[in-house]
């Protein structure tokens, strides 16, 4: 028997996708709105004694697509389901998943422990920004890395040329740039850096060589592009050539767009875990499909 595949309405283009590698088509959700706000879910679908999974990005405005997941498990469970799976290619509240000042809440934890509540038996999530995230769900949790997406890509891209670096700009992307490195068969090179102003980035110091190198960067988000544009230049300004950089969720809060512009980075590659709106839609931001990743989970889930 089929599983049921429900889409929210964050990210209708990814969650059709998914459907088509799964070789199925999307169940019918009727999400609405109410005159004052609020979220109105009727699933159109018979579910009793099936499978179901539940496809949403929580990407701004997290409130809300959060809010429809929990409205569309309550849902499902109520249609007597056999099995509700929550499917987040974009998990919210990613980067609240610990305490840094007291008195503030966890706010990742609490969002495990709302998908719980609601009436979720198991999930999948892909590039949580961190893995402290995963022992916050009691119920079982597919974490999806969609690195190979990038090493696919680049492989392609620079084909036999030895001219290019991976760059892990600090010591916390170290593990993703060396897995990221050694699929490509291409050195890795290690920038520590500093920031004497608010604005300005500083190389302190670099393990590897740089210069007449073509760098590739990648993080698992691209948010207000600050950090990145600032290490490009520091980069440039040391005789590295074009900078390309990879992300998986592409985030482009506040003036990311604008500082992708400047011409300090060559092209960036993001998946489509993150609905890119058009005014978003850049020449240089090339988008790559994260579908046949994210339904190989969802395959095995069903074996």
């Amino acid at each position: 028997m089929k599983p049921i595949i429900l889409g929210g309405t964050s990210n209708p283009s990814l969650a059709t996708k998914i459907a088509k590698e799964l070789n199925t088509k999307l169940g019918s959700l009727e999400i609405e709105r109410f005159s004052d706000g609020e979220i109105y879910v009727n699933i159109k679908e018979k579910l009793k004694g099936k499978e179901v999974f539940i496809i949403q990005s929580c990407s701004n405005p997290a409130n809300e697509h959060l809010m429809e997941t929990l409205l569309t498990i309550d849902a499902a469970k109520r249609s007597k389901a056999k099995k509700v799976t929550v499917v987040f290619p974009f998990y919210p509240y990613r980067r609240q998943e610990r305490q840094v000042k007291p008195g503030e809440a966890i706010s990742a934890e609490l969002v495990a422990k709302l998908v719980e509540a609601a009436g979720a038996d198991a999930v999948i999530a892909a590039n949580l920004h961190s893995t402290t995230i995963e022992p916050f769900f009691k119920i079982p949790i597919t974490h999806v890395r969609l690195w190979d997406i990038f090493i696919n890509y680049y492989k392609k891209k620079i084909g036999s040329t030895h001219n290019f670096v991976v760059v892990a700009p600090d010591a916390g992307s170290m593990r993703r740039s060396k897995t990221i490195a050694q699929g490509l068969g291409i050195p890795l090179v290690l920038v520590e850096k500093s920031r004497p102003k608010h604005d300005v980035v500083e190389i302190s110091n670099i393990v590897g060589e740089v210069e007449n190198k073509n760098i590739i960067m990648i993080d698992d988000e691209i948010n207000t592009a600050d950090t990145l544009l600032s290490v490009a230049e520091a980069l440039q300004n040391l005789g590295a050539k074009d900078v390309f950089f990879a992300a998986v969720h592409a985030v482009l809060s506040g003036p990311a767009i604008k500082r992708i512009k400047k011409p300090y980075l060559k092209e960036i590659a993001v998946t489509d875990t993150v609905r890119l709106h058009k005014e978003k839609q850049l020449a240089k931001i090339k988008v790559l499909t994260a579908a046949k990743e994210i339904a190989t989970a969802i395959k095995k889930e069903t074996l």
